[in-house]
């Protein structure tokens, strides 16, 4: 009879997505469906470095580069590729990061936002760092990324760090199942600068005496990269070659060049601080005071810095290099001009007369005296009562002496 018969099969899968009615039912005609699960996956890896610039010195404006690596690790293709920022994991004080793809940097040839199973892609953003990023002296942040398979199952994944030795990481860096956040180590560098100068105090009289002042500055400068705090200025006792009371520094209300309160420096930022010193006699004599001061600070880690004081005078005779160089070391030496003076009381005595003086004066008496004598006896031979007076002039009696004309 050669009769064709036909049938078109029907699915015996159990839930197979074709079945219209009852599974291997030989009336059935329902197409085989083999279903094929999907297993989308995605993975982000970020690293991070900065650039400290010329100076080689993390300073504000310094730019970090993050770049992120996002892999289709699934089983098929993805698409609606994006990488963002986590805002509530980002603890730099500036702008958050935005995630730019990088133009064919896809690894198997896909555009933008596609990814192909095993493709990676690149995405790359930048931050400025600020003052307070690199006081903390880190930046914590983390990315996330998302795509969605043929099946709109989307799929997400936060980046794990890929720093090498970074503080954050808890198992493997770069590792695809790793979420640990990205940190960027900033580099404290913290210093200290501080300049002395001074000056005397002549007083009314112009001259150097004893109680006269020396009134000293200091200028203290945060010469690093970080905010300083716990600042003071000191006195060194055994650079101080004074004999009186040591010095003792103090703050000058409102020097502070940025509007810190005592004993805070920001970077950049200069305070003012004073003493004062009333030179001895010993002073005096020895034409000169030195001595230096010592600046003290800390970072926001808890490092400590130190310089002593350079000398601002000019024509310092203590003075090495440069006056008021931040990197010299060199005392404040203030001069004490010498004012040496003597003064002599001298007492007036009669001249002494010359012997030959003194025998022509003693000729001189006895020749009047000769004449006074002869005019008296004269006297009294004429009955002259008084016999001592002569031409009005009263005589002495003298005892009889035998002169000559001389």
């Amino acid at each position: 009879m050669d009769t064709e018969v036909m049938d078109d099969s029907d699915s015996s899968n159990p839930a197979d997505p074709n079945e219209t009615g009852t599974p291997s039912d030989p009336d059935g005609d329902d197409p085989t469906g083999t279903l094929i699960q999907e297993m989308p996956a995605i993975a982000l890896i970020k690293g991070s470095s900065l650039n400290l610039g010329a100076d080689g010195i993390a300073t504000v404006g310094d730019v970090v580069t993050y770049t992120y690596i996002v892999t289709n690790t699934g089983n098929v293709m993805l698409d609606n590729v994006t990488v963002t920022e986590t805002a509530a994991s980002f603890t730099g004080t500036g702008t958050l990061p935005s995630p730019t793809y990088t133009a064919g940097s896809s690894s198997q040839g896909s555009a933008e936002g596609t990814l192909l199973v095993g493709e990676s892609a690149t995405y790359t953003a930048t931050y400025a760092i600020t003052q307070d990023d690199i006081d903390a002296g880190q930046i914590d942040n983390q990315a996330l990324a998302t795509g969605y398979s043929p099946m709109d199952t989307e799929v997400m994944d936060d980046s794990d760090s890929s720093n090498p030795a970074d503080p954050n990481e808890t198992g493997t860096p770069s590792d695809p199942d790793g979420d640990d956040p990205t940190g960027t180590l900033i580099q404290e560098a913290p210093a200290i600068a501080i300049i002395k100068g001074s000056s005397l105090n002549l007083g009314a009289d112009g001259i150097a005496t004893v109680g006269d002042v020396v009134t000293y500055t200091y200028i203290v400068t945060n010469t690093g990269n970080v905010t300083l705090d716990n600042v003071t200025v000191t006195e060194t006792a055994a650079s101080f070659t004074g004999t009186g009371t040591l010095p003792s520094p103090t703050y000058t209300a409102g020097s502070s060049s940025q509007g810190s309160a005592e004993g805070t420096l920001l970077v950049g930022e200069s305070a003012t601080y004073t003493a004062t010193y009333a030179i001895t006699q010993d002073d005096i004599d020895a034409g000169q005071i030195d001595n230096q001061a010592l600046a003290t600070g800390y970072s926001p880690m808890d490092t400590e810095v130190m310089d002593d004081s350079d000398s601002s005078n000019p024509a310092d005779p203590n003075e090495t290099g440069t006056p008021s160089d931040p990197d010299g070391d060199d005392p404040t030496g203030t001069l004490i001009q010498e004012m040496p003076a003597i003064a002599l009381i001298q007492r007036l005595q009669p001249k002494p007369r010359s012997r030959r003086y003194s025998d022509r004066r003693r000729r001189s008496d006895l020749h009047i005296y000769s004449d006074e004598h002869r005019q008296r006896n004269v006297g009294q031979r004429d009955g002259n009562r008084n016999g001592d007076e002569l031409h009005g002039h009263r005589y002495l009696a003298k005892p009889d002496i035998h002169s000559r004309q001389f």
